[in-house]
């Protein structure tokens, strides 16, 4: 009983959030399609939004009070993190909450283990709708896909566009008008937005600190932690290697010369970047695939604010 009454505490505090926050409109909370009976799993950088977007589909669907909505980064499921701790939200929320439950929005599944089972008895009952979110690109793929083969629906979220930096900042400029009265104001805002990036709480406080301390979760949450590595300190100099060489080609092998380290582990920590979602990967143009992958990848920041 006492368990129970401790979950009842997370998700009322959840259920709070999702009706108190006040939440900037996301053009990704607009496509996804809510009338599929198959999950829906949204992954993307740590911050860059993930869990504003759920609790905005929520509020558009009219469901503050009869979805269950629970971030697994609480810290109640640093250790209840087994799978079975989904089964007992859901038994809680309709014992406390509302019985009738058929959405359920989970953030931050990673957090938990062996999640992608309980996910999947839970869409093959047929009895509701469920959304999840991650911060790895592994949400997308491995087990979690072979287990949800056809049954799941794919998207990316990513920092603010320049559109969404504008309306964060309550500018205007949707017509031919507008871009060409407001020209000087949209042209400091696009070095503004080039300088400090769109990681949604850096735009509305202008605190570039916490571009830091996002890049040190992503090293040592997301990646070190996630994958045990032996030598985090090394994953951190790679790390700001790669923010302040965005956009130039960087291969394994120089890497590995850079960073004293094998030329195995050089790309396996470049992998892990990507997975994380910190860099994305762009190979060089060709018609013959044998030469792309031979060529050198060029390799660019997440955030433009970040690789400042």
């Amino acid at each position: 009983m006492a368990e129970n009454e401790q979950l009842a505490k997370v998700i009322e505090f959840w259920r709070g959030t999702v009706a108190r926050e006040h939440l900037f409109e996301r053009e990704l909370a607009g496509r996804l399609d809510v009338d599929t009976k198959e999950v829906v799993d949204l992954a993307g950088v740590r911050r860059c939004g993930k869990s504003s977007i759920l609790k905005l589909l929520i509020r558009r669907l009219g469901l503050v009070d009869k979805a269950l909505y629970v971030n697994f980064e609480d810290p109640y499921f640093a250790e209840h993190n087994s799978a079975s701790v989904i089964e007992d939200l859901l038994e809680v929320y309709t014992e406390f909450f509302y019985a009738g439950v058929k959405f359920l929005f989970f953030d931050e599944i990673q957090e938990i283990s062996g999640w992608e089972k309980a996910v999947r008895k839970l869409r093959d009952s047929g009895d509701y709708k469920l959304f999840v979110t991650g911060s790895s690109s592994k949400l997308l793929s491995g087990e979690f896909s072979t287990l949800l083969t056809g049954r799941h629906l794919s998207y990316y979220a990513f920092p603010l566009s320049f559109r969404e930096f504008l309306a964060f900042n309550g500018v205007e400029a949707e017509d031919k008008r507008a871009l060409a009265v407001k020209s000087t104001e949209l042209l400091k805002n696009f070095r503004d937005f080039l300088q400090i990036g769109g990681f949604p709480e850096v735009v509305m406080t202008g605190n570039r600190v916490l571009l830091q301390q996002y890049f040190l979760d992503i090293i040592y949450k997301d990646i070190a932690g996630r994958h045990k590595v032996r030598q985090p300190e090394v994953l951190e100099r790679l790390g700001v290697f790669l923010m302040s060489n965005s956009a130039k080609a960087i291969s394994p092998t120089g890497v590995s010369k850079a960073f004293g380290i094998s030329r195995e582990f050089a790309s396996l920590y470049l992998g892990y970047f990507k997975e994380a979602f910190l860099v994305f990967e762009l190979p060089k143009f060709s018609y013959s695939l044998k030469t792309q992958q031979k060529a050198l990848k060029k390799y660019y920041s997440i955030d433009t604010g970040m690789a400042n």
